[in-house]
Order: structure tokens, then sequence, then C-alpha cells
């Protein structure tokens, strides 16, 4: 009989063993924590046949120096909007971006842009959703609503004085007009939209036109659920509404909402021009309020530089650290920390090549364990 030599049976005993490790037992893969900003900017310039970069991506943008390198590394991309406006990033469909245009009477522009966005966060025109009522586009939130075994998608979009939604805005991306499935008329002037799972967050101010209007934050309970309910007709009326009036506040513009951490943070301004001074209100334990009423601010940050604020975008993480303001007189992108309070120095600032960005949208995910 053949004899084996001793080192191969140990060898094949512990191939065998390898072989039939559980999937389980196998080594854990994690994924990088995500934290990339995009910045609109409303420079635009049809006559002198200047084509200007919209969008900048600064990626990560909580590195502890703004941007990560230099000016150089940011990404920047021009998209077909004719002077960007409010911008929103969605994680859904593999990666989206909605951009709506300044709309200027010079430059009419009632569409809202849509783009792709690839894993390392390289833009891609793909399309556009226009409608001639599309001409003052504030706000724009994306969001996918589960009914049962139906699920969804939803993209919501403010106007001077309607909230829109349209469904399936992903299969409508092209030139032809797009009607919102459903709309709600306001009774006060909109500014930024912020979708909390089922609930709607409109940030609100007075103005000549409606003076009465809150100068605060509007809250929609339970709002996105209402979207895939059989309906009648598309005017949305049956839903749940209250009122926070800040007390103080003079001109309320951005806001963003991090649910980990149950934090508000709202932008505000009073003056004009060079002139005007900005500030970010902070509301913890912002889930607190749930009817009608004056509210006030836990915490303030002002800042030298800080001109008209008219966005801003939180860190949404558990340990998210930073707050991003844009301000388009200061022609800066600011980053305080989130726990900063009164007059404080920017934790980090950054100028695009002097354009004047107006709005933010943050990507910011955790690592993922798989």
């Amino acid at each position: 009989m053949k004899k084996f030599p001793l080192f191969l049976i140990v060898l094949s005993i512990v191939s065998c063993f390898f072989a039939c490790v559980r999937d389980d037992d196998e080594p854990t893969v994690t994924s990088k924590a995500i934290s990339r900003l995009y910045v609109s900017t409303s420079d635009y310039d049809g006559s002198s046949g200047n084509n200007y970069n919209n969008v900048f991506v600064i990626s990560p943008a909580d590195s502890s120096v703004f941007p990560p390198a230099n000016i150089d590394s940011i990404y920047a991309f021009t998209s077909s909007a004719r002077g960007g406006r409010f911008i929103h990033y969605t994680p859904f469909s593999n990666g989206l971006i909605f951009q709506g245009s300044q709309n200027s009477p010079v430059y009419i522009d009632t569409a809202v842009q849509m783009m792709t966005v690839s894993n390392t966060g390289v833009l891609r025109n793909t399309g556009k959703l226009g409608n001639r009522n599309f001409n003052n586009v504030k706000g724009l939130g994306y969001t996918i609503v589960n009914s049962g075994t139906l699920s969804e998608n939803f993209l919501l979009m403010l106007n001077a004085d309607s909230l829109s939604v349209i469904d399936k805005p992903t299969s409508k991306g092209s030139s032809r007009i797009v009607n919102p499935r459903f709309h709600m008329l306001l009774d006060y002037n909109p500014w930024g939209i912020n979708i909390s799972e089922r609930d709607v967050f409109v940030s609100s101010f007075a103005n000549v036109n409606k003076p009465s209007a809150t100068n605060g934050i509007v809250v929609y309970k339970n709002l996105t659920s209402k979207f895939v309910e059989n309906r009648a007709d598309s005017i949305l009326k049956d839903y749940a509404r209250f009122d926070l009036t800040i007390a103080g506040a003079k001109n309320v513009r951005g806001l963003s909402y991090s649910k980990a951490n149950d934090i508000l943070v709202v932008t505000d301004y009073e003056g004009e021009g060079n002139s005007s001074k900005g500030r970010v209100m902070i509301f913890t334990k912002f889930s607190q309020y749930t009817s009608s009423g004056i509210i006030t601010p836990d915490r303030i940050i002002t800042s030298a530089g800080l001109k008209q604020p008219l966005d801003v975008a939180i860190d949404t993480r558990v340990d998210g650290k930073f707050i991003y303001v844009a301000d388009p007189i200061a022609k800066l992108v600011f980053r305080f920390l989130i726990t900063d309070e009164g007059d404080v120095t920017p934790n980090q600032q950054i100028n695009l090549f002097g354009r004047s960005p107006v709005s933010l949208s943050l990507d910011s995910r955790a690592p993922t364990v798989f």
C-alpha cells in the first residue's frame, strides 16, 4: 500500500478546513464614509457666450482642510441651467441631482435640470423637467413612498406660491412639458424644503405681498403618504399643518434637518447688499414642536463674513461635525461647527473662483459594513 508523506496529509486537512468555512466567518468589508458637498452657483451671461460652471463638488467636505487639497482639486461642472439656483442630491436611483434655474427675465429657463452622479462624484446631464409654470423654482426634494407592495418616487418643488409634486421624475427627463401629479397652493412665501421620512418642512418668510405670512417654518405631518392615496383630483387639501414663527427672524431662507441628532438649522439675515448681516439659527430637539407657536433658537451663529446666507446644509450623521452655508453676497461657502455659538470665526471657508453660491446639498453617509 502506497504511503503519503505526513506534510501532504496535513496540507489536505488544512485545505479542507478553509474550503468548508461558512460565509458568516468571512472577513467583513466596510465601505468608506462619504461627505460630498454640491454647490449651485447663479452666475450666467448668455450674451457673452460664456458657459459658466454652475455646480461645484467638494469632496471630502469634512476634511481638516476645506477644500481637501487646493482650489484646483474641486470638481466643477456645467449643467444646462441658465444660472443655477436650488440644488438637491438624492442617493436614490444610484445618485441623482436636480437643479433649478435663476430664470431671469432675460434668460427664461422654466425647467428643472437632472444629472446623474457616479460613485466618485462625477456628474452627467441627463434631461430636464419643463413646464412654463416652473418660473420661480425654489426648494427641491426627492422621496420614495412605500405603501404596501407599492413604491413610488416623487420630486417636490416649491414655486412662488405653490408646492408641486411630480411622480416618477426620472422617467420624464426630456424637453417635453411635465405636469405635476399633485399641487398645493400656499398662503405664504416659501424658500427651502426638507423631507424627513414622511414629514415635510418648508421655510417661510413674510414680505410686502404677504406681510402676515409666517417668518419661520411650516410643518406638514405625514404629507408624503398622501401622494399614494386614491384621489379624485390633483389638489392636495386634507393634510395636517402647523406654523412655527421664529422669534426675531427677519428674512428666513434655507433650512436643513438632522433626524439622527434632532437638530434643525435655519439661515436668516437683515439689511441689503454688503451692509446686510446674516446668521444661522440652531434648534435642538426640534421634534418637540407639535403645534403652531413661536419658537426661539437654542443657539445662534454670527460671523463678520456672513452677509445674506441663502442656504444651509447640516451633516446628518450621528457623529456629524459641520454646518455648511452658502452666501452669494460674500461669494463664499462657510463651514461652521455644529457646536458653534455667537460671533465666531468660520471653521473653514472657500471662494469658488468668484462665483455666487446660492444653494447647497450635502451627501453625508456613514461607512456601511457588509
